[in-house]
Order: structure tokens, then sequence, then C-alpha cells
């Protein structure tokens, strides 16, 4: 799906349901490490809209760079194609402004949530036999 951005740009994001292991892997890998970073009862989606000055209050230092390396990764994974040329980190750093970073993020989530795509479940399952434990315990 293009999605336009500020002063022009344009994105190809990749459909959600579509996402091979490989960009499951990484979306996961960086969801787990920015949900052990949050404190009891902050949910998720919440902390990654929150300004940096109050996510820094709310998750502390590590957290909020947590969350930061959470929407490079997730942009990284869902952008097929752009109009900064190749789809990199280096490019995404040093060539992309803020503002159109955070527009991208934006719209990556609404495609997410319109598509009921791909979403961590980070609540402890009651069951002895389940594999999931409690982040902080």
């Amino acid at each position: 799906m293009k999605v336009e951005l500020p002063e022009g740009a344009w994105a190809d994001i990749r459909d959600p349901r579509k996402l091979n292991e490989l960009q499951t892997a990484e979306l996961e890998d960086v969801q787990f490490d920015a949900v052990a970073h949050l404190p009891a009862g902050i949910d998720p989606e919440k902390a990654q809209d929150l300004p940096p000055v109050d996510m820094v209050r709310q998750l502390g230092r590590e957290g909020a760079k947590a969350m930061r390396e959470m929407k490079w990764t997730t942009i990284l994974v869902y952008v097929s194609e752009w109009s900064f040329g190749a789809v990199s980190r280096d490019v995404l750093l040093q060539q992309i402004p803020s503002g159109t970073v955070t527009a991208l993020f934006d719209e990556i989530s609404k495609i997410v949530r319109a598509t009921g795509g791909p979403r961590l479940n980070a609540e402890v399952n009651p069951d002895p036999a389940s594999p999931t434990l409690p982040l902080n315990g």
C-alpha cells in the first residue's frame, strides 16, 4: 500500500499479514525488548505515542531507546520501497527528516491496526504448561 508523506515523499508499505518469518522475528525481538522496559500498567501502543520527554520520564532512558529502536525496525520491516532510494538503516537515519519518520511510523501503525496485522500479546498465560513467563519476574 502506497502512502503519501510530507514534502512529496512516499513509501510502499507491506501487508502486515504477509510478512515472512524473518521479518516477523525482527519485529518480535524489538517488541519483546521494548515491553521488557515498560513499567507495569503502561500500554505499549500508548507508550510509543508519547512525546520523547514524557517517554523518558515514564520509561527511563533505556526504555525510551528501546521504543525508538522499535520504531526504526518497524519502518525498515514494513517499507518495501520509498522515495528516498534504498530501504536501509543508513538511509533512514541519514536522509529522512525526523517529521517524515514520525509520519511514516504513524501510517504503518494505521495499516497494522486496520488489517489486524501482527500484534504482540505480552499477557502472562496462567496455564502452568504455557511457555509465557512474566517479563519482570
